[in-house]
């Protein structure tokens, strides 16, 4: 769904929040803890600016070892 209009985005949201209060479908705990945790991972391991490093000699993401040249 497109957010750009704001009128159509409120309506959604009051969409929502009419679903809700007639309890038409049911929140999983669990899926809503997995998704809040796999955020706070994602957000924490982008705030560390840890580039990802292997030395030069090391096997490949496809496990074959490097490349030669000649």
């Amino acid at each position: 769904m497109s957010t750009e209009n704001p009128d159509q985005r409120a309506m959604h949201v009051q969409s929502i929040k009419a679903r809700v209060a007639r309890a038409d479908y049911v929140v999983d705990p669990a899926a809503v803890a997995e998704a809040m945790l796999r955020r706070v991972d994602v957000a924490r391991d982008l705030l560390t600016g840890r580039p990802v490093r292997r030395r030069a000699h090391s096997p490949r993401g496809d496990g074959q070892g490097p490349r030669r040249r000649g």
